[in-house]
């Protein structure tokens, strides 16, 4: 079962943190059996590719991976998401307008109507 169907199950998850920058401990702490592993880079010196390897890892090993990004950007943000993580966390959301903000962040962006409309031959 995944993270997002226990969620929705309201199934109790049990994850940790993790803020050193040695893959290995993803996959350690993902065979321990957690739900999901919450990689910070917030406060963490961790690159993206010491974060692909964590993901990968924490994947090899069944587990879910969460990661908060350092700051609110668009750029940061789709690269850690292209990476194939379950999960984001923003940090220091002020309102709900700030939210709503940082979740499109995590969207693609419609295709325009024009665009999207079939074109007479």
């Amino acid at each position: 079962m995944t993270l997002r169907e226990k969620v929705l199950a309201k199934q109790n998850i049990c994850g940790t943190h993790i803020t050193m920058t040695d893959p290995s401990i993803a996959e350690m702490m993902g065979y321990i059996g957690f739900d999901f592993i919450w990689i910070d880079l917030e406060h963490a010196y961790i690159s993206f590719e010491q974060l692909y390897s964590m993901i990968n890892c924490a994947k090899a090993a069944g587990t879910a991976t969460i990661v908060r990004v350092p700051q609110h950007d668009f750029t940061y943000t789709k690269k850690v998401m292209e990476m194939g993580v379950d999960g984001i966390i923003f940090p220091m959301i002020k309102d709900a307008k700030e939210a709503e903000e940082m979740i499109n962040y995590t969207l693609y962006p419609r295709l325009a109507t024009a665009a999207a409309a079939p074109r007479e031959l």
